[in-house]
């Protein structure tokens, strides 16, 4: 039980990090492209 807890504050967290580096991506790519 802890153990999956954990699992999923893991998983949630990699999420997150995924998200982050997703939009930040993006928004670099839109200001390249509107410089």
């Amino acid at each position: 039980m802890i153990a999956t807890a954990d699992t999923e504050r893991r998983n949630a967290a990699r999420t997150e990090t995924r998200r982050r580096l997703y939009v930040s991506s993006r928004r670099r790519t839109f200001v390249a492209l509107n410089s």
